[in-house]
């Protein structure tokens, strides 16, 4: 039964990312099996058009075969190409102020949330004003999401703006917030 083509992979090769196989073949089979491989060896349970990579994937190159059968036929067995090395997952990184505006002395809080597709964030956080490290921290982590919370040191009269980082961890890569803007004004003056 012939092949016009080895299958094709389309998505990313990250932790928690779908992918999906396809393959074309010169005369429309009647049936067609899937089985990804890591690395080369069969991934137990594998066997859809689509497969999200685990964490035991991290590092490793993923393929697909695909076998097409149709009465009439010989069996066609084809393999895609591997895939990149599996990535870590991504993740998304927010920072959220209990206020945006304060006066010099007030208490302020920062929330930090780390959130990902897959994997753990463990890594640690740590928060910046204008790009100089202020606080960091052990996030608390529940399943694929991470939190921690600061208060702020008093910080002079002006704008800041407030970032945090998390570092990797063994299954998640490092990421950066965007800024969150805080204005601090001057105390009032005792009369």
């Amino acid at each position: 039964m012939p092949s016009t083509a080895p299958p094709r992979i389309a998505g990313k090769a990250v932790l928690g990312s779908r992918l999906t196989a396809a393959a074309r073949w010169g005369v429309p089979p009647t049936t067609v099996t899937w089985q990804w491989l890591r690395d080369g060896r069969p991934v137990p349970g594998a066997t859809s058009s689509t497969y999200t990579p685990t964490v035991a994937d991290l590092g490793t190159r993923l393929t697909v075969r695909a076998t097409a059968r149709k009465a009439d036929y010989a069996p066609a067995t084809v393999t895609s190409t591997p895939t990149t090395p599996v990535a870590k997952a991504p993740a998304t990184t927010r920072v959220k102020l209990s206020r945006s505006a304060a006066r010099y002395g007030a208490k302020v809080r920062a929330t930090v949330t780390v959130e990902v597709p897959a994997g753990t964030p463990s890594g640690t956080v740590t928060l910046r004003a204008g790009g100089k490290k202020i606080a960091t921290a052990r996030p608390q982590v529940s399943g694929t999401r991470a939190t921690a919370t600061f208060t702020l040191p008093a910080l002079k009269a002006g704008t800041h703006h407030l970032t945090a980082t998390a570092a990797a961890s063994s299954t998640v890569a490092a990421s950066t917030s965007p800024s969150s803007t805080l204005k601090i004004t001057r105390a009032k003056a005792k009369v």
